[in-house]
């Protein structure tokens, strides 16, 4: 294992956790600048909220603040996994995947344009 690939990943970790817990504690969040620009909501905004949802147990409110993200999550979790796992050998990711990330980002791409396109 190169620990040169690890401490970053575990880094961002952290400075996630810690994240929520000042959230949690403060109420305060820092405010997407796409939307704060533009009026419109990006692909990942409500990602804040989708996590503070999760980590209250609150399923329902966790699929309202950001419905793709909560659905496609669990895949989310997988990539980052096998991510870990190939970086740790020293490998890339296989051809396949590459591909199935690819499509994934191009959906959640479409995700964002839908989301402000149907929004009432």
């Amino acid at each position: 294992m190169d620990r040169y690939k690890i401490k970053p990943m575990v880094g961002f970790i952290c400075i996630g956790f810690l994240y929520l817990v000042w959230i949690q504690l403060t109420g305060t969040a820092i405010p997407c600048f796409f939307h704060t620009v533009t009026g419109l909501f990006c692909p990942g905004c409500g990602i804040t909220r989708l996590i503070l949802h999760l980590s209250q147990g609150d399923l329902v409110g966790a699929y309202q603040a950001n419905q793709f993200l909560f659905i496609t999550g669990p895949l989310l979790i997988v990539e980052l996994i096998l991510y870990f796992v190939q970086c740790c050998n020293n490998k890339t990711l296989p051809k396949w995947n590459q591909i199935l990330l690819l499509l994934y980002s191009i959906v959640l791409i479409v995700f964002g344009i839908l989301r402000n396109v149907l929004s009432p």
